[in-house]
């Protein structure tokens, strides 16, 4: 196991997983059934928790871009304020 186990337990740098995240307020749980609903059928919670790994298990906390319009439109349905510029590190 690395060294963080959850996206909330690296206090250092804030991510675009753990930003998305928080704004959505939801799980990796429930933004893969989100997203799944969209129609990655094949995404799981542990994808979507390994965005927040840092690299080579995971992602550095960078989320693919494949999602970022899907999870655009989560934020939209859910009136949250989530702008592009959540999605990158910047």
């Amino acid at each position: 196991m690395g060294k963080y186990s959850r996206l909330d337990d690296n206090p250092v740098h804030d991510t675009p997983a753990k930003r998305v995240l928080a704004k959505l307020k939801m799980t990796p749980t429930t933004l893969s059934r989100a997203l799944k609903e969209k129609g990655h059928k094949t995404l799981n919670a542990s994808t979507v928790l390994r965005w927040g790994y840092e690299a080579p298990r995971g992602r550095g906390g960078l989320i693919p871009q494949v999602y970022h319009r899907d999870i655009m439109a989560i934020a939209r349905d859910r009136a949250v304020d989530l702008r592009a510029d959540d999605l990158l590190f910047v």
